[in-house]
């Protein structure tokens, strides 16, 4: 059932090219991925550094085969945050 929920994400990202829709699996990569840039450095007070952001792009895009850019990932942030 995930398996077809990522195929059916993939595609209606191609369609659309706006609106992702983030499952569970993917916060959990992008947020795993903040954690380990925080480690090394790329936090500063409470704000990440662009190269933190860009290395959870591309840990989330490795992981699920997508195209997000840096933006996507930042506001994804923010709505976690929320």
């Amino acid at each position: 059932m995930e398996h077809y929920d990522l195929q059916r994400q993939r595609r209606e990202m191609k369609n659309k090219g706006r609106n992702v829709v983030w499952s569970i699996a993917m916060d959990k990569c992008l947020i795993e991925a903040l954690a380990a840039q925080a480690k090394r450095g790329n936090k500063i007070d409470k704000c990440f550094n662009e190269n933190a952001y860009t290395a959870a792009c591309v840990a989330v895009n490795t992981c699920f085969s997508l195209n997000l850019n840096n933006q996507k990932v930042i506001n994804r942030l923010k709505t976690i945050k929320k």
